[in-house]
C-alpha cells in the first residue's frame, strides 16, 4: 500500500507538472494545446521517472534496460496523450481544458499499470 501510495504521489505531482506548463505555454506563450502538451509531458515523464525509479519502487531493472522500458512506456502514453488531445480539441472542438482533463484521467492509469507491471517488476514476476 505504501508503494501505491508513493507512485499515486508522484503521479499527482507529475500531473501538477504537466497541467502548469500546458496552462502556461496556452495562456502565457500562445501556444497551440495540442503542441503545448508533448513538452509538458516530457517534462513530467523526466520528474515521475526520477521519482519512481529512485523513491516509489527502488528496484526493478536499473541501467539502460529499466530507463528503455520506462521510456517505451512513456513513449505510449505521449501518443495517448497526444491523440486524446487532437481529438478533444480538433475534432470535437472542445476547450482544451476538457481535454487535458480526459488525459489526467486516462494517460496516468495506463502508465501505472504498465510500469508496475513491466518496468518495476520484481524479480519472480512479483510488483508489489
Amino acid at each position: 500500500m505504501a508503494r501505491f501510495f508513493r507512485f499515486a504521489s508522484v503521479g499527482l505531482l507529475a500531473t501538477a507538472i504537466h497541467v502548469a506548463i500546458v496552462y502556461a505555454l496556452v495562456e502565457a506563450a500562445g501556444v497551440e494545446p495540442v503542441i503545448a502538451s508533448i513538452p509538458a509531458f516530457l517534462a513530467a515523464l523526466v520528474a515521475s521517472y526520477l521519482l519512481n525509479r529512485n523513491w516509489t519502487f527502488a528496484a526493478g531493472e536499473s541501467g539502460i534496460a529499466g530507463f528503455f522500458k520506462y521510456s517505451l512506456v512513456a513513449l505510449g502514453g505521449l501518443l495517448l496523450n497526444a491523440v486524446i488531445m487532437y481529438v478533444a480539441v480538433h475534432v470535437m472542438q472542445a476547450h482544451y481544458l476538457l481535454g487535458l482533463a480526459i488525459v489526467v484521467a486516462i494517460v496516468p492509469v495506463a502508465s501505472f499499470l504498465l510500469q508496475r507491471d513491466w518496468t518495476f517488476r520484481r524479480l519472480g514476476g512479483q510488483a508489489d
